[in-house]
C-alpha cells in the first residue's frame, strides 16, 4: 500500500513538472535541465534480465554522464549517472557487461577494507535507501584487490569507506582513517587518484564533510536532483533495484521521488509537535489515555 501511494505521488510529480515546464517553454523561459544519480548494489543472475531493460529505458530517457561530471548540462535535457555501491563480484558478473554493451559509464564504490570477504551488511530497507530494497543476496563476497584492479579504465572507482561504519557515529580518528585512509588504500590499489566518496547507509554530518576534504564529490542517498552546480559537492542519488516496477523506475529517472526527504522532514516535525503537545502512539500512551 505504502509503495503505491508513493507511486501515485511521484505520478502527480511528474504531471506538474512537465506542466511547469510546458508553461516555462511557452512563455520563453528556460528549462533547466534534470539529472539523476541512480544508486544499485548488488546485482543477481536471475535478475539481470530485468537490470537490463531498466538500462534500456534509460536509453530511450535519458543521456548518461559520469559521476564526476563537472560540465555544466544542457537545458531541457535529462541525465543520469549510474553507480554501485559496496564492489560486490554480482557487479562484475552480471551488471557490468550489460553496461558496457550500451556503453553506459558507472562508478563503483568500494568498500576497500572488505575486498575478498563476505560482506556483514548484505540487507538493506526501503527506509534505509529511501526509495527501494536493494538487491545484496546474502553470502556474496567483495571483489578482490587483483579483480578491482583488472576494472581500471573500464570503470570508475570511488570509496565507500574503509569498513561500511556508520561514520556520524565515529570519533575523528576513526572517521579519518574511514574517509581518508580509504582513499589512500584505494589509490594505491588503482594506481590513480580517487576523486568520489559515498557514505555508508548515507548517514553523515557536517563533522563527516569536513574529513572528505581529499574528494571532488561526495554521494548521499537522498533522491534529490544532481549536478545543477558543474561543482556541486554533495550529490543525492535515488536508490533503484532491477525489481522495480517499470514505471517506478521511469519516475525515479525523470527525478519524481524528490519530493520523499521533504514529505519525512513534514512527518519528523509534525510527529515531534504531536509529542510536545502530549500527543503518542505508542502503546504506554494509549493505555493511560
Amino acid at each position: 500500500m505504502k509503495r503505491l501511494l508513493v507511486l501515485a505521488i511521484s505520478c502527480l510529480v511528474y504531471v506538474g513538472t512537465e506542466i511547469g515546464h510546458s508553461f516555462a517553454r511557452a512563455m520563453g523561459e528556460r528549462v533547466p535541465s534534470r539529472c539523476v544519480v541512480l544508486l544499485y548494489h548488488g546485482m543477481p543472475k536471475e535478475v539481470t534480465g530485468r537490470f537490463a531493460k531498466q538500462l534500456d529505458i534509460l536509453g530511450q530517457g535519458a543521456t548518461p554522464v559520469a559521476a564526476d561530471c563537472r560540465v555544466p548540462l544542457q537545458p531541457l535535457g535529462d541525465y543520469v549517472a549510474v553507480t554501485f555501491d559496496d564492489g560486490l563480484i554480482s557487479f562484475v558478473d552480471n551488471a557490468l557487461p550489460e553496461l558496457q554493451r550500451r556503453r553506459i559509464p558507472v562508478t563503483l564504490f568500494v568498500v576497500v577494507g572488505r575486498l575478498g570477504a563476505v560482506p556483514a551488511w548484505t540487507r538493506y530497507s526501503s527506509e534505509t535507501t529511501w526509495t527501494s530494497a536493494s538487491s545484496v543476496p546474502t553470502g556474496e563476497r567483495m571483489l578482490t584487490a587483483e579483480e578491482l584492479k583488472r576494472l581500471k579504465g573500464k570503470v570508475l572507482i570511488g570509496s565507500h569507506s574503509l569498513t561500511h561504519a556508520r561514520l556520524a557515529d565515529l570519533d575523528a580518528d576513526k572517521l579519518e582513517e574511514e574517509v581518508e585512509g580509504s582513499r589512500r588504500q584505494l589509490e594505491r590499489i588503482m594506481g590513480e587518484d580517487v576523486t568520489l566518496f559515498s557514505f555508508p547507509y548515507g548517514a553523515f554530518s557536517q563533522e563527516v564533510l569536513n574529513h572528505c576534504h581529499g574528494y571532488r564529490r561526495v554521494f548521499t542517498i537522498e533522491p534529490t536532483l544532481a549536478f545543477s552546480d558543474p561543482e556541486e559537492f554533495v550529490s543525492g542519488r535515488v536508490a533503484v533495484d532491477p525489481t522495480d516496477w517499470s514505471l517506478e523506475f521511469w519516475l525515479k529517472l525523470k527525478g519524481c521521488y524528490r519530493w520523499l526527504p521533504y514529505a519525512v522532514a513534514a512527518k519528523r516535525k509534525l510527529r515531534d509537535l504531536l509529542r510536545v503537545h502530549g500527543f503518542s502512539s505508542s502503546p504506554e500512551t494509549a493505555k493511560h489515555g
